[in-house]
Formats: C-alpha cells, structure tokens, sequence
C-alpha cells in the first residue's frame, strides 16, 4: 500500500478519536484501501455468544442486522477470538483452516452470498470476555495478496488502539460531565462558570434563574456575567478578572460579594473561586471562574441544620455561617439573630477554628459544599 494511503487513513481514526461518529470514514477508507473489502468494528462476547457490529463501511445494512440478529454466534473466527494476541493483525486462517470454514454455516450462510470468502482483523480491546475487533471481510485472494493486506493491517493496528483508547477516556469523562451537572442542578445555590473569555460557560437550573429574572444579577448578549448596579459590577468583573489572570480576591472585594437587587430583596450573596488548569497543561488558557451565587430570601437556601450537623457545630454557629453564604453582610447578621456584632464575631471565630478555615471564604465554601449540596 502507498504511504499516501496509509497517512490519509491514519489521519481519519485520530478524526474518529475525538469523534466517534467519523469511525465509518475511517473504516471507509481502509475498505477502500481493501478491493472488494468491507471494513467493520464490533464488539464480542465469545461466552455468551453475542456481538454487535458497532461501526462498518461498505457493508449492506440487511447484512449488518443479520450479522448481529443471528450470525455473530455462528463466527466460528469470533469464537477463537481469545487466541490472538490484542494488536496483533492476522488473517482469518489463523483462526480456521480455509476448507473447515466452508463447512460452516457462517461461510454458507453468511459469506458467500456477499461474495466473501476470508478477513484479516485485529483485536483493539480485551476487556474480560468482551472483545473489540477491526478489520476488512474479503473475498478470497491468494496468498500474496493476503499477506500485504495483514501488514497494512498492522501498521495501522497501534493507531486503531489508541483511538479507541481515547473514544472509552473520552465517554467517560463525558459521562462524569453529566453527572456533575445533573448534580449541579440540583443545588439549592447557583452555580456559574465562567471561561477566561468572561463568557459563562455553565449556569445550573437555579443560577438560569436568577439570571433570567434580572433581579440583581444577568447575562449580557455577549455572554458575559453582569451586576445590576454598576459599583457591584466593577467589584464582580474585577473579582472575575484577578481569578482568571491566577490572582488572589482583589483587595476591597471582600470574601463574599453582596450583589444589590433591584427587588430591593437582600443582596446576592457571591463566592468568587477559581478552577485551574492541570498542571500538566502548557499555560493557563483554561483557567475559569466558579461563581457560587446565594440567596436569603425564601428561596432555597442552604439549612442550617444541615450545616450544624454535618460540620459540627453549634446551631447559633450555623445560623451565622449560613446568613453568612446566604449574602448577608457580617455587620447585620447580629440584628437578624438579635445579638451584638461581638457576638457574632465570635460565634465566627468559634465556627471558624471548629472547621479549620483560616478565611470567610473558605468557610462559606465549605458551607456551601455540605449545605448546598444536600439533594433536593
């Protein structure tokens, strides 16, 4: 096979690597590459007796679902698949001798009628008893011919691995991205992050609405995160700009931000952090802003109770914690529980060294962690 060849199907299985959907293309081309071939992925359970052709190019889709309605179970190569080694490319011979397959079903039945007559395949996956497999179904050709397309098999085995590789790395953290959302939806606090861009990138269900409703806080058409007066917006954007460029809360932020309502509500309650890039990343381009958003007026709120109970402490304790994370500035928490502002200073102090938090923020993120977090 000419290099151009080989390069161009390389370059589509990375193309499929990050897009699973472009696997028939891949495989188009690796058929293409096979005359007469018909390229495939399935996956196996030799135990069972079960498989399933995930992708194919070239391939009649009525032959397709009796492949995996009736056929798999008759693949007499399938049922020896544990034999090959995982990325090593062999021809269907390995598997069975050419003059004991045309005694099979699977030959009489399945092969011949499509013009087949033989495969070269190789195993990607072996995952217990389930087996991934790729490779071209052919008619049969002489023994020259067979082995030049076993080699180009080969070369090309390494890529096909690794880009499933990335396709199950890829699912999963997909997966665990919707996972976290689905939780993230069901917080009691909003919750929004922000890309380095200053565009939001997520809102959860409670954040869209309170974004929605304009009360204080909302989007822009450019996407952007704005307070509702304009000397909180200057403390939120610049808030969002130290994150995002890896420094500290600038200095007269505070550590929670009381965002005015124009409902003359009590103010939001926001909690700036920052979530960094792996280390191993080049540079910063992926830092963002997490932007915990709070209310104390009737919505759901996080519970005292809950925090009390989870972080230890007492309840005159939580209660400030939580009128704390809730947007309520330490000055008029005291009259909201009818006691001094030393009063409430040191049920701070208590809850702080109770929890091992050196800041507000920290405690109020911790809080929010426990409290919000709680499953409605």
């Amino acid at each position: 096979m000419r290099d151009s060849t080989y390069f161009s199907i390389v370059e589509s299985i990375y193309e499929a690597a990050a897009d699973p959907s472009q696997w028939s293309m891949a495989l188009g081309k690796l058929a293409a590459a096979s005359i007469g071939g018909q390229s495939f992925m399935v996956v196996h359970d030799p135990v069972q007796g079960v498989g399933t052709c995930s992708w194919h190019a070239n391939w009649d889709p009525r032959w397709v679902a009796a492949y995996d309605r009736h056929y798999a179970s008759r693949n007499p190569w399938l049922a020896r698949v544990a034999r090959r080694p995982a990325g090593r490319a062999e021809p269907a011979e390995f598997f069975l001798a050419r003059a004991d397959l045309r005694k099979t079903e699977w030959y009489n039945d399945f092969l011949r009628p499509q013009g087949l007559g033989s495969a070269i395949g190789v195993t990607l996956l072996q995952d217990r008893t389930r087996y991934i497999t790729a490779g071209v179904l052919v008619p049969e050709r002489d023994e020259a011919e067979h082995k030049a397309s076993v080699a180009f098999l080969q070369r090309l085995a390494p890529h096909l691995q690794r880009a499933l590789q990335v396709n199950r790395q890829l699912a999963g953290a997909d997966m665990q991205w919707q996972a976290a959302q689905a939780c993230f939806d069901r917080l009691d606090t909003g919750v929004v992050l922000v890309g380095g861009d200053r565009r939001v990138r997520l809102a959860n269900a409670q954040a869209q609405r309170i974004l929605r409703q304009g009360d204080g806080l909302s989007q822009d058409r450019d996407g952007h995160l704005r307070a509702a007066s304009g000397p909180d917006d200057r403390l939120v954007q610049a808030a969002l700009q130290s994150i995002l460029a890896g420094d500290a809360m600038p200095s007269g932020a505070g550590d929670v931000l009381a965002v005015r309502r124009r409902s003359a509500k009590r103010p939001y309650g926001l909690l700036v952090a920052g979530l960094r890039p792996s280390s191993m990343m080049p540079d910063a381009a992926g830092t963002m802003a997490i932007v915990l958003i709070m209310a104390s007026d009737g919505e759901r709120t996080i519970k005292a109770e809950t925090v009390a109970k989870l972080l230890e402490l007492t309840g005159a304790e939580a209660r400030v914690v939580t009128l704390l994370a809730s947007g309520v500035r330490a000055p008029d928490i005291g009259p909201a529980m009818n006691v001094s502002y030393n009063t409430v200073r040191t049920l701070l102090a208590r809850a702080m060294a109770k929890t091992e938090t050196t800041t507000q923020a920290n405690l109020v993120r911790l809080a929010v962690s426990v409290g919000a977090g709680a499953l409605a």
